[in-house]
């Protein structure tokens, strides 16, 4: 005896809606809830955090860095995503993981292949995912903080570079701020007016 045939449900509704067309390449603004924001990317820190700086810290970072915007910097530089991740940096994680992995300082081989890989992820929009890109910028901000012997400041001289003196002084003030009052954005939105 056969099994009994299923019946197609029918369809709760059907749309006919003309699609974008390819060409129209516009941009349009959006509104986006700030504290909203900050609470999905507090979660974000706190699952990929990978460096020994407070998370607090780090979502003021990405702030400073990104305005939270995961596809930051896409099209227009090299940084990418929420912690403005360069390709120097993947790079040199990729081979911090890899001499972690071997207990011993790679081959230049092994290091070859590790810096074809980081290329691979940074070519592929990997830096664009924020859990990806938090893993990858606190790692590499871990390796500065490791070279530089714990100095948090010239850990982040190393992540940022020289030429913005005051980089780490804003986010860490601003990071203060927001442990002081964690449902305000105002931190976040004075920021820029920091000296």
């Amino acid at each position: 005896m056969a099994p009994p045939q299923k019946k197609k449900k029918p369809a709760v509704a059907t749309q006919q809606a003309q699609l974008t067309p390819k060409t129209d390449v516009k941009s349009c603004s959006v509104k986006v809830d700030l504290l909203e924001r900050l609470r999905q990317i507090r979660t974000l820190v706190a699952a990929n955090n990978r460096s020994k700086v407070p998370n607090q810290v780090i979502v003021a970072q990405c702030f400073k860095e990104s305005a939270f915007d995961e596809c930051a910097g896409k099209g227009k530089h090299s940084a990418q995503g929420l912690m403005q991740v360069q390709p120097n940096a993947i790079k040199q994680v990729y081979a911090v993981r890899l001499k972690a992995k071997l207990g011993k300082t790679p081959s230049d081989i092994q290091k070859a292949a590790a810096f074809k890989e980081a290329k691979a992820a940074y070519d592929n929009d990997e830096l664009y995912k924020g859990a990806t890109n938090i893993q990858i910028g606190t790692e590499y901000l871990q390796y500065w903080l490791d070279k530089s012997n714990g100095d948090i400041t010239k850990a982040y001289a190393g992540y940022r570079g020289p030429e913005e003196p005051t980089y780490y002084n804003k986010i860490k003030i601003t990071a203060d701020k927001m442990d002081a009052d964690p449902n305000s954005i105002k931190p976040l939105l004075e920021m820029k007016d920091l000296k």
